[in-house]
Order: C-alpha cells, then structure tokens, then sequence
C-alpha cells in the first residue's frame, strides 16, 4: 500500500490539496485545483473554500473537469540511476512506461536519468519518443547523487520554455540522497520552484528504507507545491506513478466571483484554498491596476497641495509658526482586535506577541505562547519585521511574510485573525 510519507512535516497528516495556474478572466477568477488522501487517490467532489485573505473567503460560483486540450503537460521526468536501484531496474521500466502512457497524448517532456551526473538530453518532445528511453533506463552509477543539481536543471529547461498553454511540472523518482543533506537548501529550491510556477511532484523509493533522506523529498514537495508519493517497495512504484497521472489529469477548473477578488485594487495577492481539514500551497495573483485609480490619485494630490497652500497663506498672514502635529517618532498604532486603539512609540526593540509581558513587549491575546513576529530598530530610520517562516500567521499588507521585511510609512501588519496593526513613520512621508 503506497502512502504519502508520515514524518515531513504536518501536511503530511492529513489530505493535501493544490492549487496552481491562478488567473483573472472575464468571467472570474479560474484556477486549477486538486486534494489527495494519505494514499496519493485523488478524493473527487472534495469541497474547495478560497481566501483571499485573513478573514476574507468565498465560495466557488462554479466547477467543471479540465477539458481534453487542458490536460497536456509540459514536463521533466527525473529518474534516479544509482547502483541502490540496480535490483528493481525492471520494475523502475515497467512504472515510467505505465506512467507515460497514462500521460494524454499531445503532452511533451523529457526523461533524464542521474546518478553521479545528469544525462540531460536538450529539450522537451513528444512521448512517443520518451517510450524507447525507458528501455535503456539503468541503475549503475556510484558515488554521490546528483539530485538537487537534477532538479535545478529541469527547472530551468521548463522555465526557459516561458509561457506554455499547458502546465508545466516536475516528476522526480528519488530516494532522497544528495552531496548537501541540508534541509534549508530543499526548502530553498522547493521556494524557488513555488516562485516560477512549476510544481514538484516527487515519488519516495529506497531499495534500503532509508526513511531519512526520503524527508528531504517531503520538504521539497512542500515547498515547491506539490504532492509527496511513498513507493515502500519496488512493486509500488506503479501504483505511485499512476495515481500521481490521475492527479496531474484529473484536476478541477475552479471559477470565483471576478468583483470578489479585484475590489481591492492592483497588486499582488496571496491565494490559498481551504480544504478541511488543512489548507493548500499559497499561490500569488497579480491583480491588474484599475484604470480609474491614476486619476482618483491626481485628484487627491490637487486636493492636498490646495489645502496645503491655503493653509500656509493663512499661517503668514497671521505671522506665526504653523506646526504641524503628529507623532515624534516611530509608531505602531493599533486598527483592530486586542490591539484597536493602542499606539506604541519604539525603542530600540519592541517584540509583538501573544500574552507575553515586559518593558519591550505587546501583548496581544491571551495565554502564553511563543512570539508573532519581532519588531527591531536595524539603525537611523529603519526597522525590520521577522516572522517564523516555518508556520507564519503574519501578513504585511496582504501578503504572508516568511523572514523579514524592512518597514515602510503606512504598512499595514495583520496578526493572524487576532489584531492588525499599522507602522507610522514621519520621517519616511513623502
């Protein structure tokens, strides 16, 4: 029985659901989406909430299958090629041309086998031209593999493909070995897949168990938003690769109301779905600006500047100073929840927690807990947010903040569904 591999994180607890190729259309927003049981089967009719935001979630208006001509796929098939593999070779064959065949017709990729190196043959073609590669598939190199370096490759021949109409994914059967055993670059590389648009799915195998290494397999899937397959043994890994087809084909076309999403504006925005009991991948949307925003924007600044030269005529006719009242320094002033109403002037370190006490701290909530975020003065004029990038619940203006961030005048920091909370800096107004 295949199963997504337990121990990689939380996500692999419970059902994973995707989302990818968010874009606006006339009609509303479309995107693609797809949730799996702890077995890799694609759960059917599963029931799709999207947030735009903290607080902000609306319902699909409608769903459909993807249509025949949606369903090709641009894609890189990594396959490892050790010496480990040797013994399941004819089983390795049987699973990729199983896969292939699956795979709908009009779809192009590439099957590159690593070991030691990568055999990297340029460009992606037809499948019926990857069949004849699998026979020659063999598992003989020793040494250290190449896996990360495999992965880098392949996304690089699928991004310079640039904007193909169909999907473009990454398949990668491993057991988790690479020279670096490090697991921030994983997350590293698996970010940046997430960045280009081109989701990682990878299938776990070890001849030996080595339970390890497959982790890294887990975090590169987690990061790169896609789904983590588990081969326990060489008879699997058919099974595995053929639910994974039925998941890259059988995805849904899901349609949000258009107004529900662009009356915030131009921008970008952090898209997720809410699946029960988890959440999916985030996906960034860039909105397109509203035409009507640039002249609302030259109004204001006539507005500002009449009141600004009325106010100083009235300031010399009277032959005395104006000044203009405000904060002395830089702020953060509380807008909703726990925090409404509250303004704290910084210091050289303020740290903004859950129901944590002292000079340097503000509490929000209640009940003890580790900190949000920390606010800290980087020196004259400039002061930097960090958020746990594990398990970040904070989000500068609309966007989830993973590491940190420098402030500027006016950024609006939302607490997870707890407060938000405004930075105000003087010197930093135009």
């Amino acid at each position: 029985m295949g199963a997504l591999l337990a121990g990689t994180g939380a996500r692999a607890e419970r059902p994973l659901c995707r989302l990818e190729q968010a874009a606006l259309a006339g009609d509303g927003l479309h995107l693609l989406a797809t949730q799996v049981d702890l077995q890799g089967q694609l759960m059917r009719a599963a029931p799709f909430t999207l947030e735009l935001g903290p607080g902000r979630t609306v319902q699909p208006t409608a769903r459909r299958p993807l249509s025949p001509a949606e369903k090709a796929l641009h894609f890189v098939l990594l396959v490892q090629g050790s010496a480990g593999y040797a013994a399941a070779t004819d089983d390795v064959r049987a699973a990729l041309r199983g896969f292939l065949l699956a795979l709908p017709q009009d779809s192009v990729g590439a099957l590159w086998r690593f070991g030691n190196r990568v055999d990297s043959p340029a460009g992606l073609v037809p499948l019926s031209h990857l069949l004849p590669l699998v026979d020659r598939y063999s598992a003989t190199d020793e040494g250290e593999l190449q896996m990360v370096k495999a992965v880098q490759q392949g996304m690089r021949v699928l991004a310079d493909a640039g904007e193909p109409p169909s999907r473009r994914v990454l398949i990668l059967l491993s057991d988790g070995l690479n020279p670096v055993m490090d697991r921030r670059l994983f997350r590293q590389v698996g970010l940046e897949l997430a960045q280009k648009g081109i989701p990682l799915f990878p299938v776990a195998f070890s001849p030996r168990d080595l339970r390890g290494p497959l982790r890294n397999l887990g975090e590169l899937a987690r990061h790169g938003a896609g789904t983590l397959r588990w081969a326990r043994s060489a008879g699997e890994l058919g099974p595995q690769l053929l639910t994974l087809a039925e998941e890259l084909t059988a995805a849904e076309v899901l349609t949000f109301d258009r107004r529900a999403v662009v009356r915030s504006g131009g921008g970008d925005l952090q898209l997720r779905l809410r699946c029960e009991p988890g959440y999916s991948n985030t996906c960034q949307l860039r909105l397109p600006p509203r035409r009507y925003l640039a002249w609302w924007a030259a109004a204001a600044v006539l507005l500002l500047a009449g009141l600004g030269g009325a106010g100083w005529g009235f300031c010399r006719r009277r032959r005395a100073g104006c000044a203009v009242t405000g904060p002395v320094g830089p702020q953060v002033v509380g807008r909703s929840g726990s925090l409404s109403g509250q303004k704290v002037q910084l210091g050289e370190r303020l740290t903004v927690g859950i129901g944590l006490s002292g000079p340097n701290t503000w509490t929000v909530g209640s009940g003890p807990a580790e900190p949000l975020c920390t606010l800290r003065h980087d020196g004259p004029g400039r002061y930097s947010l960090t958020a746990d990038e594990r398990d970040s619940r904070v989000f500068v203006n609309g966007r989830r903040l993973l590491g940190s961030v420098v402030l500027q005048d006016g950024d609006r920091v939302q607490l997870g569904d707890l407060a938000e909370f405004m930075f105000v800096h003087p010197l930093m107004q135009g």
